[in-house]
Parts: C-alpha cells; sequence; structure tokens
C-alpha cells in the first residue's frame, strides 16, 4: 500500500480515535501532518541527506557571473552538495570541481563581470537568496565563454539537497527512506499535537510525542549506515593533490 496522506490523515485518526471529522477537521489534521512530515525530513538529512539529492545542469552566458531559475538553476536548492563547471566548454568537455566560498570572502562587487578575477587552484562558488528573492548562484571567476560544450552538453552541473514541498493531494506519496516502515511517524506526530488542542488530551499528547522522538532516533539509527559497504571511516582527500613539494613547502 502506497504510503500517501490519504493513508497519514486514517493513520492519524486511528491515533486520534476519531475515524470521521468530528472535533478535528481534515484541515487541521493535514496542516500538523506536514508539520510532522518536515520534521521526519529534517531528522533523515541530518544523516542520510543524500536520499534528497537530485541534480541539475544549465550553462554559463559569457562574462555572467550569476544565474538564477530563468537561467535553468533550480527553484528549490536547500544545499548544493557539488559543483562541476567548464570554463572552456569551446574547446574540452571536461568539468572541474568549484569549492564553496563565503561571502565575506569574496573582495570584490558580486553579480560583477571581470573575468580577471580568479582564486587560488580551484573555481569556487557561492549560493545567496531563496528567501524572498529569486535563488542567485555566482561563479569565481567570471566565465568567459557560452555553454554548451563540444558534445552539446551544459558546460556546469550541481548537485543539490531539494526541498521538500508540502503534501497537498491525497495521493501524494511520502518522501521518506523505507515509507513502510517510517511514515507511521508523522502521523503520531500530528495526533501529538491535535490532541494538546484546548488540553484535551495532555498526557497522551506528551506519550505519542514521546513515542514519535523515540522513532526518530532509531530511524537515524537504521539510516546511518544505509550506504555503508565497508567499515566507517573518516575519508579525508579524494582525488586532491596531496604533493606538497609543489606548493614549495617542503
Amino acid at each position: 500500500m502506497a504510503k500517501n496522506l490519504a493513508y497519514l490523515r486514517a493513520q492519524a485518526r486511528t491515533y486520534l480515535d476519531e475515524a470521521v471529522q468530528a472535533d478535528w477537521k481534515d484541515t487541521e489534521v493535514d496542516r500538523e501532518l506536514n508539520n510532522g512530515y518536515h520534521e521526519v525530513i529534517v531528522a533523515v538529512m541530518d544523516v542520510y541527506e543524500e536520499f534528497y539529492l537530485n541534480n541539475a545542469s544549465f550553462n554559463t552566458i559569457a562574462n555572467q557571473q550569476e544565474y538564477g531559475t530563468a537561467n535553468g538553476l533550480p527553484g528549490n536548492i536547500f544545499k548544493i552538495r557539488r559543483l562541476e563547471i567548464n570554463y572552456n566548454p569551446q574547446q574540452v568537455v571536461l568539468k572541474q570541481k568549484a569549492m564553496p566560498v563565503s561571502l565575506d570572502t569574496v573582495r570584490t562587487d558580486l553579480a560583477g563581470t571581470n573575468p580577471e578575477i580568479t582564486s587560488f587552484r580551484s573555481p569556487v562558488y557561492y549560493l545567496i537568496g531563496g528567501g524572498s528573492t529569486d535563488v542567485k548562484l555566482g561563479l569565481i571567476p567570471t566565465p568567459v565563454q557560452s555553454g554548451p560544450d563540444l558534445q552539446a552538453g551544459k558546460n556546469v552541473k550541481i548537485w543539490f539537497v531539494e526541498e521538500v514541498a508540502d503534501l497537498v493531494l491525497s495521493t501524494d506519496d511520502v518522501k521518506v527512506p523505507y515509507a513502510n516502515r517510517w511514515a507511521q511517524l508523522i502521523s503520531r506526530y500530528a495526533a501529538a499535537v491535535l490532541l494538546s488542542k484546548g488540553q484535551q488530551e495532555e498526557k497522551v499528547s506528551l506519550s505519542y510525542m514521546g513515542l514519535f522522538e523515540r522513532g526518530l532516533l532509531k530511524m537515524q539509527q537504521q539510516l546511518k549506515s544505509r550506504v555503508s559497504d565497508d567499515a566507517m571511516s573518516v575519508i579525508d582527500t579524494a582525488s586532491e593533490d596531496v604533493d606538497f613539494s609543489s606548493y614549495g613547502l617542503l
């Protein structure tokens, strides 16, 4: 059985012991279900945000530093995990990994068109906006060539954690790992909040919320080793230049 909004609503009403609308309208139930849904999503992201990883590509425009949704940048970016760019698309197809940078470290004007400003060792990028303004991704140095590349491919690719939308339609599926097991946590959260309405069942409400919070911890514990095919360890670098003599330090 698909775990969708209709399932969550029915499960929440089971916890509320109210099969049809009476004390709690469907609009109230759905609102708290979505609140609980995003609580679960954040808990998943804490340990396994790759579940919400997506990718997108777009082309650079000569002498343009910043790119928004009108240029093909997704509008639901929550966090960028990786960016690769080909600064010479007219001659090669190989992309280079860019590094993230804080606005505080950018010593020139933003949205600039000066291709002379470069960075040490690798290109960098910054991400701003997404609240009351369009999300903008800035590239340093400013590209001097437009995409696509020689194989008609877009010359910038990003991997990003996407912001998950509310459940609106009854058929909207729950986007959490192993939904058959963990989707019920969302219904338990909603029931806990609704039972506290007007102090109707505070004791039961606290009990349900406690079960919800313990369930989150169990889910996170399971997800921590989801993509592990070896002993857990810290990986320092991958494909990095670790020959320090090349920097004149040795």
